[in-house]
């Protein structure tokens, strides 16, 4: 299990603003989308992987479930869905966006 970063935590509760429903999505991420998916991958790596499965969630805790055995399957095919496949950068993009609309900036 690789421990989410403070980037992911604070999309995780911009998404999913309820606590109950918050603490599973953490474990989601944490147990089942973390490194039995992405082997040997530092948090930061696993940022490109968990913030995919956030945003093909779009929030909604059904979407999170598909996007997570969706890169249990082949995680690529949720890099991909998520439109950061093709870019390595592209994740971190969305995720600056989201943490300035989340502080109003």
């Amino acid at each position: 299990m690789v421990p989410l970063t403070a980037n992911t935590l604070a999309i995780v509760k911009r998404l999913f603003p309820s606590s109950g429903e918050r603490a599973e999505v953490i474990r989601l991420l944490q147990n089942d989308c973390s490194d039995n998916v992405w082997d040997r991958a530092t948090p930061a790596e696993m940022e490109r992987l968990w913030f995919s499965a956030l945003k093909v969630s779009n929030g909604a805790m059904e979407g999170l479930v598909h996007a997570v055995a969706e890169a249990q399957t082949d995680y690529r095919d949720l890099l991909m869905a998520a439109g950061f496949g093709l870019d390595v950068e592209a994740h971190r993009r969305w995720g600056e966006m989201m943490l300035r609309e989340r502080s109003g900036i």
